[in-house]
């Protein structure tokens, strides 16, 4: 079966409105959705790994690298995806990690 871009906009969408309201749980699951809709609609992982990031549950900044991490390997150019890894490096006192990426 196809990628279900208008769907995976959809869900992106809900998402985007869910991060508004600093939901970051259910923002998570839409962009996950999304991302399943169009697994090669980076922008939707990225949005996914941002909102995990942004979660303070056991895990999530963990899921959010790997999240991260599977962005570069479809596209070892994705600028937001080594923003965001740089972010979570920095955070985690990893400065040459996080260097590498910004």
């Amino acid at each position: 079966r196809g990628a279900d871009y208008a769907s995976a906009v959809a869900a992106n969408a809900r998402g985007v409105g869910h991060m508004e309201q600093f939901e970051y749980a259910k923002a998570a699951a839409e962009f996950e959705q999304a991302a399943r809709l169009a697994p090669d609609w980076l922008p939707a992982r990225v949005n996914h790994g941002i909102a995990l990031f942004n979660q303070s549950e056991p895990g999530a900044v963990a899921a959010a690298r790997r999240v991260f991490a599977e962005v570069l390997r479809a596209d070892p150019d994705n600028r937001h995806a080594r923003y965001c890894l740089g972010v979570i490096d920095a955070s985690d006192a990893r400065t040459a990690d996080a260097h590498a990426h910004f």
